[in-house]
């Protein structure tokens, strides 16, 4: 995921490390919108529609860009 902006963490929460440093773990924003707009293309899709082929990448691909167009319009 080269220079993707992820939107930072979608549910952060503020933690220290073992060496006492702050980081924010979570989610990222591109995962977040990511994981919605698939949930809603398969629950759109008939179950047939849902074994043929690398229908898993495709839809994991087609929810990326749905994520990377709301980070696009975020910034916006």
């Amino acid at each position: 995921m080269n220079d993707t902006n992820t939107g930072g963490p979608a549910f952060p929460q503020v933690s220290t490390d073992q060496n006492g440093d702050l980081y924010q773990p979570g989610l990222s924003m591109r995962d977040y919108f990511a994981a919605k707009a698939m949930q809603g293309i398969i629950a759109s899709r008939g179950k047939n529609q849902l074994v043929y082929g690398d229908i898993a990448s495709n839809i994991s691909f087609m929810s990326f860009c749905f994520a990377d167009a709301m980070l696009k319009e975020r910034e916006a």
